[in-house]
């Protein structure tokens, strides 16, 4: 069988290998606190970390012959070590209620693809009004998520299934992940096709994920989920689950994204992240019958950070509302026993998913996804 060196087919093969090492420490907490029992547990975990990736141009002119071991190949990786010490307690008031506490260090690993090492071939785009190389691709030397959190929750419980919950959290990010244009040399990435500006720069711009330093998350976040059978006995079965979060972030950009920026650049809140999420869910489990109907509403969020210098332009997506369906039946005797059944439809509303830069009155793009619909068995032996 003859591969496929087709220039987009081939930048899709990257691999992305992760050797992680980890030991921790951790002692038991226990006592009374004002005559309240405590718990909890105080730790740090050790975390090694090396990670190398192998990828493609996306140009089939570097390759010398008709298999990916022929054609110009990409390689990178980073190793890193981190300690994160962490402290959970928990300070049980009475009548069903807990106060927790949580305070420590954590990380979030990038995503498999923000870290691969393939690179799209650098062309021109004419459309645009300055015209310099560009090019897009992941970063093998990606390093994570890194954040010191605080945490603090109240929370009632009645019966064996419903709560009430409060909580507030704060992190200090040390790193996040944030992809945006750099200024980038390409002149070991061109071929005899590639097509050079008017000037005949090879400096152009490189756009894929960096990490930056500096920058807070903070909020607010209830739940409460209330089965009916609290209020009325015939309702058995039937509950309702609603959260809310309101959440505020700031990053600080990079300045080496700007290097020609004359004035200050502005924090901007974290790209995906939006200030109100609520989820409302209303369902019905009893008889082996699941049945449910949820919304999801989020607020308008930043999307991503194109280009770089004073060319800068933000993007934001607008907010959207999700309903979903679930219903699914588990028979419990009979020939049939152990068989499940489960329908979903997913987006039954046909939410947009819509952006715009200044004015949220200007669409500038609009995807339609579409329903989604789903149907399986499951049997337990």
């Amino acid at each position: 069988m003859r591969s496929n060196l087709y220039g987009t087919v081939i930048n899709r093969n990257w691999s992305v290998k992760e050797e992680v090492t980890t030991g921790f420490v951790k002692g038991e907490l226990d006592g009374t606190l004002f005559g309240l029992p405590y718990s909890g547990n105080v730790g740090a975990q050790f975390v090694n970390t090396d990670q190398t990736s192998n990828g493609f141009t996306n140009d089939s002119g570097t390759c010398t012959g008709q298999t990916p071991d022929t054609c110009k190949g990409l390689t990178g990786g980073k190793s890193f070590t981190d300690v994160l010490p962490s402290v959970n307690l928990a300070l049980e008031l009475g009548n069903d209620q807990i106060m927790r506490l949580g305070v420590g260090k954590t990380l979030s690993r990038p995503k498999m693809g923000d870290m691969r090492a393939s690179m799209d071939a650098p062309s021109v785009n004419n459309s645009l009004p300055v015209k310099v190389l560009r090019a897009s691709g992941g970063n093998p030397e990606l390093e994570p998520f890194r954040a010191t959190a605080f945490d603090l929750s109240y929370e009632k419980y009645f019966g064996s299934k419903g709560y009430v919950s409060v909580a507030g959290f704060y992190k200090d990010l040390n790193t996040y992940i944030l992809t945006l244009g750099r200024e980038f040399d390409f002149k070991n990435y061109l071929t005899p096709n590639t097509v050079l500006p008017p000037n005949g720069s090879t400096v152009g711009i490189l756009t894929q994920p960096i990490n930056g330093t500096g920058g807070t998350i903070r909020g607010i976040e209830m739940a409460v989920n209330i089965p009916l059978s609290l209020l009325a006995k015939p309702l058995d079965g039937f509950g309702v689950s609603v959260n809310h979060s309101d959440t505020k972030s700031s990053i600080k950009l990079p300045t080496s994204a700007f290097p020609n920026a004359s004035a200050q650049i502005p924090d901007i809140p974290l790209p995906g992240l939006s200030r109100k999420v609520t989820n409302l869910r209303f369902y019905y489990e009893k008889h082996g019958i699941q049945f449910a109907v949820a919304q999801r509403k989020r607020s308008d969020f930043l999307g991503e950070v194109t280009d770089y210098k004073d060319d800068k332009e933000i993007t934001f997506i607008k907010g959207e509302s999700v309903v979903d369906l679930q219903l699914g039946y588990e028979f419990q005797r009979g020939w049939f026993k152990g068989l499940s059944v489960l329908f979903q439809a997913n987006n039954i509303g046909d939410a947009k998913f819509q952006q715009y830069t200044t004015d949220p009155s200007k669409i500038t793009d609009t995807k339609v996804y579409g329903r989604t619909y789903m149907f399986g068995l499951n049997y337990k032996l």
